[in-house]
C-alpha cells in the first residue's frame, strides 16, 4: 500500500510552507529498510514511529550502503521520537543519535522513501527545536596528510617453470623493476561519527573503485568484509584479490590488536605501465615521481604482460595495510620478522583469492626479490579453513607468526643467483596471452601418466638449471648461451611429451633468431609456464644492444621490448609524499 504523509518544514518564520511527500510503505517483517535522499530543504525534518518499533536487537542485519558524499544511502532508522535516544545503523555508520541534538551533526534533511511494509505509522515530530543547518552530504571524508606507501615487484621465471610445483626441485626467479604501489590514508570524520568503511580505488582504470564495509564476526571468525553497493563512483564487479587481501589483513590486525579500532581508510592502487600491453601515453598526475599512465580501459579488459601483477598487488596491499594499522613494534618491513609475516599472510590471502594453493613463487619474489626458490608444503595453508568460520582468526595468526604445529618449510635463498655485472635481464611482450592454468593441468596429468620418464626429464632439467644459476653467480658467461640452449631443449621435450606448447614453434624461432643476430644477446627462454605471451633475455646492459634489440623486434610483429628489467629488491617502503596529487 502507498501512504502519503505530510512533513512540516520548520522555518524561522512560522509555518509558511507545508510539503506533501509520497512515502512508499511496503513490507516489514523483522527489519525496516529505508533509502534516504537529501531533500531541497536546508534543515532537518524529524520523524517518529508511533507506536515505537520492537527492541533494537531484533532488527540488526547487514545492509548495502552508499558512500560518503553521495546522495543515496541505505540505512535503518530506529527511534521513538524527539528527545529520546535512538540509533542510526548501517554498514558504514554507527553513532548514537538524539533527535533534539540533530543539528549538531550538521546532517542535511532527508526524504524518507521506505521499501518496507510498515505496521507503524510515521508521523511528523511534534516539535521542531533545531535551527537551520548547512545543506551538505552527511559524511564528508577528508584524507589526512600522512600516507603509508609500499611497493612490490613483479617476477619472471628464468628457469624452473613446472619444476617449482614439486618441493624436490627449485626455481630461478627474478624480481623486476615494474612495481605495484599501494598508498593508504586515514579518512577524517566528523567528531562523534564512526565510519566502518574502506575505499579502494585504482585510478588508472575505468570503473575501478570498490567500497567495503567490515565488522568483527563471532566465535573468533575474524573480520567479515562486504562490498558495498549504491555509489555512482563504485563498480559493481568484484575484485577478489583486493577483497580477500583486505579480509585476511584486517583479520590478522584484529587478532594481534583486539582492542584497537580499525579506522576508515582510503587505499589507492597504482601500477607501473609495463604490467599491461598498449597503455595510453597520458599520465594521471604530472607531478608524480612515477609516470603512472591512464590505461583507458576497465581492469577486466586490460591485457596483462604476465609479470605477476596479482601477486605484487596482494603483497603491496597487505604490506601497506599492515604498516598503516600496526605499530612498528608489532610489524615493520625494515625487519626480517616483518618480511616473514608479510610473506606468510600474503601467501594465505593470494591462495584464497585464487581458490587453490599454488607454488607461491610469485608472492615470495614480491616480498624478497630475486632468489632461488623451493616451495612450501601445501598443507600449511590448506589447513587454515574458510574465513569467518569459528577459530579462523587464531589459526591465521598462528600461521602468519609461524607458531602452528606445522612450520613453514619454504626455502628462499637470495645469495644463490644474481644478475652479472654489466648485464640486464629484459622482457619482451608478445601481446598474446596463454591459458596458464590449462597448460599446468596438462603437464601434471602427463607426469601422472608417465612418472618414470617425467622424473628423469625433471631431474635432468634441474641439473641444467643449477648450471645456469652457477654461471650467473660467478659472472662467467662464456658458456651461458649453451646453458640456455640446453634448458630450452628439455623444455621442448617436456612440451612434446605432454602435448603442451611450453615453447611453441613461433617462440623457438624468435629466440633462435634474436640470439644469433643481435649482438649482445646472451640467451633467453619462454618464462614460467611458457606459451605465447612473452620471452625473457639476458643481454648486455648498454644502449647499443638495447637499440639493436628494439630494431630487431620491430620487424617481428606484435613483439616489443618492455622498459622493465630484472632487479634484486623485493617489497619496499616508499615515501608517500613523492607520488604527487593522486588522491
Amino acid at each position: 500500500m502507498i501512504n502519503s504523509v505530510r512533513y512540516s518544514q520548520f522555518m524561522k518564520t512560522p509555518w509558511n510552507q507545508i510539503e506533501a511527500i509520497d512515502t512508499l510503505i511496503e513490507n516489514l517483517n523483522s527489519t525496516i529498510g529505508a533509502t534516504f535522499q537529501p531533500s531541497k530543504l536546508p534543515w532537518p525534518v524529524y520523524l517518529q514511529a508511533n507506536p515505537p518499533p520492537p527492541p533494537l536487537q531484533s532488527f540488526r542485519h547487514p545492509l548495502k550502503c552508499g558512500v560518503p558524499n553521495k546522495s543515496s544511502n541505505l540505512m535503518v532508522w530506529f527511534g521513538s521520537g524527539i528527545g529520546k535516544s535512538a540509533e542510526i545503523l548501517s554498514d558504514r555508520l554507527r553513532i548514537p543519535f538524539n533527535p533534539s541534538h540533530y543539528h549538531n551533526y550538521h546532517f542535511p534533511p532527508w526524504i524518507l522513501r521506505s521499501s518496507s511494509q510498515l505496521t507503524y505509522s510515521l508521523i511528523p515530530a511534534e516539535a521542531h527545536i533545531c535551527c537551520p543547518v548547512p545543506s551538505r552530504p552527511p559524511f564528508n571524508p577528508r584524507m589526512t596528510n600522512h600516507t603509508t606507501a609500499i611497493s612490490a615487484p613483479g617476477k619472471v621465471f628464468l628457469a624452473g617453470g613446472y619444476l617449482v610445483l614439486d618441493r624436490e626441485y627449485t626455481a630461478l626467479v627474478f624480481g623486476l623493476s615494474a612495481r605495484i604501489h599501494v598508498l593508504v590514508q586515514d579518512i577524517d570524520t566528523t567528531s562523534g561519527v564512526q565510519l566502518s568503511e574502506i575505499i579502494v580505488k585504482s585510478p588508472q582504470f575505468r570503473e575501478a573503485a570498490w567500497n567495503y564495509g567490515y565488522h568483527l564476526t563471532k566465535d573468533d571468525g575474524g573480520i567479515e568484509v562486504t562490498q558495498l553497493q549504491g555509489s555512482p563512483c563504485a563498480t559493481a564487479s568484484r575484485n577478489p584479490f583486493v577483497e580477500t587481501a583486505l579480509l585476511y589483513t584486517l583479520t590478522y590486525i584484529s587478532s594481534v590488536l583486539p582492542t584497537q579500532t580499525i579506522k576508515p581508510t582510503s587505499i589507492t592502487i597504482l601500477a607501473d605501465k609495463d604490467y599491461y600491453s598498449n597503455p595510453s601515453s597520458t599520465p594521471i598526475a604530472k607531478d608524480a615521481r612515477h609516470q603512472f599512465l591512464d590505461f583507458g580501459v576497465r581492469l577486466q579488459d586490460a591485457h596483462k604482460t604476465g609479470l605477476g601483477s596479482s601477486a605484487a598487488l596482494v603483497t603491496a596491499f597487505t604490506g601497506a595495510t599492515l604498516s598503516h594499522y600496526l605499530p612498528p613494534s608489532i610489524f615493520s618491513l625494515r625487519t626480517q620478522e616483518g618480511h616473514s609475516q608479510l610473506h606468510n599472510l600474503a601467501q594465505a590471502a593470494h591462495c584464497a583469492a585464487q581458490g587453490k594453493v599454488g607454488s607461491g613463487f610469485d608472492i615470495a619474489t614480491a616480498v624478497y626479490g630475486t632468489s632461488l626458490y623451493r616451495r612450501f608444503s601445501p598443507s600449511i595453508l590448506s589447513s587454515l579453513g574458510d574465513p569467518n568460520t569459528p577459530g579462523f582468526s587464531n589459526r591465521l595468526k598462528s600461521t602468519v607468526q609461524n607458531t602452528s604445529p606445522q612450520k613453514w618449510d619454504v626455502q628462499i635463498e637470495k645469495g644463490k643467483i644474481t644478475i652479472p655485472k654489466g648485464m640486464a635481464l629484459v622482457m619482451c611482450d608478445v601481446d598474446c596471452g596463454s591459458q596458464t592454468v590449462g597448460m599446468v593441468k596438462q603437464v601434471l596429468e602427463w607426469r601422472k601418466r608417465d612418472p618414470v620418464t617425467s622424473k628423469n626429464l625433471w631431474d635432468e632439467l634441474q641439473s641444467r638449471n643449477e648450471k645456469l644459476a652457477s654461471l650467473l653467480s660467478s659472472g662467467d658467461l662464456s658458456n651461458a648461451t649453451e646453458a640456455f640452449s640446453a634448458i630450452r631443449e628439455k623444455i621442448r621435450e617436456m612440451g612434446t611429451l605432454s602435448n603442451v606448447p611450453i615453447e611453441p614453434a613461433e617462440q623457438t624461432k624468435l629466440l633462435d633468431e634474436v640470439t644469433a643476430h643481435v649482438e649482445g644477446v646472451i640467451g633467453g627462454v619462454v618464462p614460467g609456464a611458457g606459451g605465447y605471451d612473452a620471452i625473457v633475455l639476458l643481454v648486455r646492459d648498454d644502449a647499443e644492444t638495447l637499440d639493436a634489440l628494439r630494431k630487431f623486434l620491430a620487424g617481428w610483429g606484435k613483439v616489443k621490448l618492455l622498459d622493465v628489467k630484472g632487479e634484486m629488491d623485493g617489497v619496499r617502503v616508499e615515501d608517500g609524499g613523492l607520488y604527487g596529487r593522486l588522491f
